[in-house]
């Protein structure tokens, strides 16, 4: 019998010998933007928008791999996680009009293979 713990690990979602479809790094690819997004100041500084914001911050942060968790996506994206978090900490200490182009840049980034 798998436990739930293996069953939702990422090795269960393609062989690892394969690389992840297309649909797969696109999905994760929008997890890391929804992410982004989500720490870039809004206007209102509501309550909703801080909370997220520190959700995102933990994320970026989190050593979970389950589908969805940021090591998992790393992962999919074939990218270091040391180097998206790298790219957090310059982003997280430019000015605003410096974080908007990078963002911008994440953002209209496309998986093409």
């Amino acid at each position: 019998m798998v436990s739930p713990a293996t069953a939702l690990s990422s090795e269960g979602l393609y062989p690892r010998s394969a690389k992840p479809s297309k649909e797969v790094r696109n999905l994760a690819m929008g997890i890391l933007v929804q992410a982004v997004r989500d720490i870039i100041p809004k206007r209102s500084r509501s309550e909703a928008w801080k909370s997220w914001r520190e959700d995102a911050l933990e994320w970026f942060e989190s050593d979970e791999s389950q589908p969805g968790s940021f090591l998992w996506v790393t992962e999919i994206l074939q990218v270091a996680p040391i180097r998206i978090r790298t790219w957090l900490g310059v982003f997280l200490h430019c000015d605003s009009n410096e974080q908007k182009e990078m963002a911008s840049r994440l953002i209209h980034f496309r998986v093409t293979r």
